[in-house]
């Protein structure tokens, strides 16, 4: 570890010391993008290996080197829930993993909610209880590097 990631990761400690004391505590699925962005160096790069229905979708050895996206879709995804994943849908490969709905997407669609699901979910910070709602669409951009650079949300 440097000493200018030991610096940023005590100003991010002290932010969210005061978050906390303020009323204001992020949740970890909004704080990953914020630690991924400060300190890349302290965050092991995030990856994905999940069935699809174009084969197994693997980021490690499918897009090395190379920024990505992943979408978590909720279930009952209705015209609204697939506009914005259509909008979010950028030029980027990736993957969307559906919890329960077969989507029309240009992605690989991974389909399912069980313990491997789960554990991609939790990768990104995403709590079940999130992903399990029906409208919720949630889009994470990641760099060459695979550490994320954004989060993009809509919670109906």
């Amino acid at each position: 570890m440097q000493k200018n990631d030991v610096i940023w990761l005590m100003l991010v400690a002290v932010s969210l010391g005061l978050g906390v004391v303020g009323g204001q505590y992020l949740k970890k699925d909004e704080l990953l993008p914020i630690c991924h962005a400060i300190a890349p160096g302290l965050f092991p790069p995030l990856s994905l290996a999940l069935p699809t229905d174009q084969g197994v979708f693997d980021s490690t050895l499918q897009w090395e080197g190379q920024p990505w996206q992943v979408s978590f879709v909720g279930p009952s995804c209705d015209s609204k829930c697939r506009n914005t994943l259509e909008e979010h849908d950028n030029d980027r490969p990736g993957l969307v993993v559906s919890y329960t709905d077969t989507l029309p997407t240009r992605l690989p669609l991974a389909v399912g909610n069980g313990i491997q699901y789960e554990q991609a979910a939790e990768a990104f910070g995403l709590r079940m209880e999130d992903w399990s709602r029906a409208g919720y669409v949630g889009t994470w951009l990641l760099n060459a590097d695979h550490h994320i650079e954004a989060r993009l949300v809509v919670d109906q």
